[in-house]
């Protein structure tokens, strides 16, 4: 996104509504803008405007799903201020940028207030605040400023009312500690069936656990599967038969009233309403589901279940195919709940009316659940969204309520890749285009965005220079530029860098033309030679680190397949010496460019201590009338630097740079190399003396999934065996983008 930003010539709008210090932003897209002008030749000034606007459409009304409160309602509802304290408020100097309050909230919280200091708070009283008979939404967002405003003041001078504000607001949300932890497949039908109640649908349920999002869904249908068994079997057959023929009819007249071309039989009988999430009032009827989806859709038997009783599960493991399908049903308003991941928190058009979190997990960051809970509240259809909490820790609630809004991060932009596409790009269009390339690579190796400065862009320059000298020394491009042999290889995978320049050397320099000496054509199978080829590819593009549970399950022999592995075996020693020598080849080339860099004459350095942050300064030289002094003498044979920090440099190793380690945390503070930037491959061995790095004690042991498929072709096994989960064993199988993987589906076919 930062390359696409960078190559936009005409007006365009950026939008977001998870941005912490938009300011920054604005000030990198002004440089930017401003060396797209300066291309054009105008001399005007970037007209970038930064529009804030902090208030929603929609208010969001939060509730924590406690059902052991004795309440009629389960869903306790939770106030914006319950989970703040002083030392919070005090550290951040006010309140959060982006906390807002709806007006059931503004006027618990002049309650509370009222309640600790009655004469302070008269001018807040709302018949005295508000002088309009209309209210209006902005009159509700001056007066959420005026008590955000008296709070703050409370702060300096009494702080004490404004814990006692806290606790007041707190209520039994600050009980939730106490409860016992809570199971989420025995208590997500009784939420369902609450929100059903409370008319909460359509809603989204987020687990980031793509299994727990099936079971979930599984959880729910089968509810009402043993109802409507149970309503059959307990001598309730008449008032089943009953809704069972009012639901007849009610389909009857919506096939009537659908323009439909032919008829189409429904073997599916009609559901009883009592058990199913569907009311009467949907627009989209069961025989325009069934011929616009049905014959499309590849799912399991019960997710088509699911979706005639208006449940649906999205996560990316299952088809695009079915995932589109949920998307259109409910935006149609046939399915009232989903069962997503993350895949649904941003890009697809799928409002809501509630979010509901169920279940904790270590990626719900602040970030993602800002994205989630952004789908409730649907404008013109809710007067506000809703979003419940399930099974969330109070820890975790205060840091996903109370933290800021994150700044905006970017990658390293700059790579060797993308300075070959350039290249390659520059040399293939035809003349009259070729400038427009040149301003485009100006464009993408200016000031990035982590490092918005002129060392920056000075920075960029210099990695742009070697990363050509880099590109030449591998023989992808020649003295004068032009592409050579693996060039274009080297291109089109792009997106396994630094993999795909170490893969074009291993091809260069013969080492899998050493793997295939002894292959026989007139033999089909070859299967040592074609096991050796994927071993090299599994190292290079799919490594994948075994969890220790899963070491200590295949050290005790607990495997099911007999041909399950696991735990991925040493390349021969030959592959491993010619991947070093590819990484101590590319380690000198970027240590010419720190060092390049650090010696130019208008970069400046000031020596820090690398934990206090404290300067340390520079040592004063010598008088003259003391030639001979211990200083002097020191100096005369000290070992010199220029890009290495000054902390390091105290052990005497210079500029001298052996580690990739050392490239990217032994260097001066405003020399920045990101990991991600430098061509070189990690070499993982369980034999020392092979590995790059003879010193490490760090024991790393990789996943032998795709061998392992390679041999036996069974998805459950590598669930079983090699502890994959069952989507992201989906996922890494069925990628496509993955070259070990394409390999092992073709040599099974041949």
């Amino acid at each position: 996104w930062e390359h696409l930003l960078r190559r936009i010539d005409c007006p365009y709008l950026a939008l977001s509504a998870t941005l912490g210090k938009p300011e920054k932003m604005q000030n990198w897209l002004t440089k930017a803008r401003m060396l797209v002008l300066k291309q054009q030749g105008k001399e005007q000034t970037p007209d970038v405007r930064f529009i804030y606007h902090n208030q929603r459409y929609s208010d969001l009304r939060k509730f924590v799903y406690m059902p052991s409160t004795g309440q009629d309602s389960p869903f306790v509802q939770l106030h914006p201020f319950a989970l703040l304290t002083v030392n919070q408020l005090i550290a951040r100097n006010g309140f959060p940028q982006d906390l807002s309050l709806e007006p059931a909230d503004l006027y618990q919280c002049f309650k509370a207030m009222k309640a600790v200091s009655p004469t302070d708070v008269q001018q807040l009283a709302p018949k005295r605040f508000f002088t309009e008979d209309v209210i209006s939404k902005h009159d509700i967002y001056q007066y959420e400023v005026a008590i955000k405003k008296k709070l703050v003041q409370w702060l300096a001078e009494a702080p004490s009312h404004v814990e006692q504000v806290l606790v007041s607001l707190g209520g039994q949300i600050r009980q939730l500690e106490a409860l016992p932890k809570m199971d989420l497949l025995n208590e997500i039908c009784d939420v369902v069936s609450e929100m059903s109640r409370q008319h909460c649908f359509p809603a989204l349920c987020f687990n980031l656990t793509r299994s727990v999002c099936e079971k979930l869904a599984q959880t729910v249908l089968n509810h009402l599967l043993d109802k409507e068994r149970l309503a059959s079997s307990n001598g309730d057959k008449k008032r089943t038969q009953h809704g069972q023929r009012s639901a007849r009819k009610m389909e009857d007249i919506r096939q009537r009233s659908a323009e439909c071309d032919e008829e189409i039989s429904n073997p599916y009988r009609p559901i009883d309403p009592r058990f199913t999430l569907i009311s009467d009032g949907d627009t989209l009827t069961w025989t325009k589901f069934k011929r616009n989806m049905l014959g499309r859709v590849n799912a399991p038997d019960w997710m088509i279940e699911a979706l005639r009783r208006g449940i649906g599960v999205h996560h990316s493991a299952l088809s695009p195919k079915y995932r589109r399908a949920v998307e259109h049903l409910f935006r149609e308003r046939y399915l009232k709940i989903v069962f997503a991941t993350g895949t649904l928190a941003m890009g697809i058009n799928m409002p809501c009316k509630t979010a509901v979190f169920c279940g904790n997990s270590r990626f719900l960051s602040p970030l993602t659940y800002r994205q989630m809970s952004g789908r409730a509240g649907r404008r013109g259809f809710d007067d506000f969204g809703q979003v419940i909490f399930m099974a969330i820790p109070l820890g975790k609630l205060k840091l996903l309520l109370n933290a800021n809004l994150p700044e905006l991060r970017t990658e390293e932009p700059q790579s060797c890749v993308l300075a070959l596409r350039c290249m390659l790009q520059y040399r293939l269009v035809k003349e009259k285009y070729k400038n427009d390339v040149i301003l485009a690579a100006q464009r993408l190796f200016s000031k990035p965005l982590h490092n918005n400065t002129e060392e920056g862009h000075r920075q960029a320059v210099c990695y742009f220079r070697f990363a050509i000298e880099f590109l030449h020394q591998q023989q992808l491009l020649s003295a004068s530029g032009d592409p050579r042999v693996f060039s274009g290889l080297a291109s089109h995978l792009f997106w396994t860098g630094p993999s795909n320049f170490a893969f074009c050397y291993l091809l260069r320099t013969g080492v899998f033309h050493q793997i295939c000496q002894d292959w026989d054509s007139s033999h089909r199978d070859n299967q040592e030679i074609k096991r050796q080829i994927l071993l090299v590819l599994s190292y290079l593009f799919v490594p994948v680190y075994v969890h220790h549970s899963t070491v200590r399950r295949h050290q005790k022999g607990n495997l099911i397949f007999n041909s399950s592995k696991v735990i991925l075996e040493d390349m021969p020693a030959f592959v491993y010496q010619a991947l070093q020598r590819y990484n101590n080849s590319s380690r000198k080339v970027f240590r010419q460019c720190v060092i390049a860099y650090a010696n130019l004459e208008n970069v400046t350095s000031q020596p820090t201590l690398p934990l206090s942050n404290l300067g340390c300064g520079a040592i004063a030289a010598p008088e003259a009338s003391s030639p001979q002094s211990l200083l002097s003498w020191l100096q005369t044979c000290s070992i010199s630097y220029a890009a290495r920090h000054p902390f390091i440099a105290l052990s005497g190793v210079g500029d001298t740079i052996k580690t990739i380690d050392d490239l990217v945390y032994g260097l001066r503070r405003d020399i920045r190399l990101d990991r991600q930037a430098l061509p070189m491959v990690d070499v993982v061995s369980t034999d020392q003396s092979l590995t790059a790095s003879k010193h490490s004690t760090q024991k790393k042991t990789l996943n032998r999934y795709v061998l392992d498929f390679y041999g036996h072709g069974q998805m459950s096994a590598l669930q079983t065996d090699n502890g994959l989960l069952g989507s992201e064993a989906h996922t890494k199988i069925n990628g496509k983008d993955n070259l070990a993987v394409c390999y092992t589906q073709h040599t099974q076919h041949t």
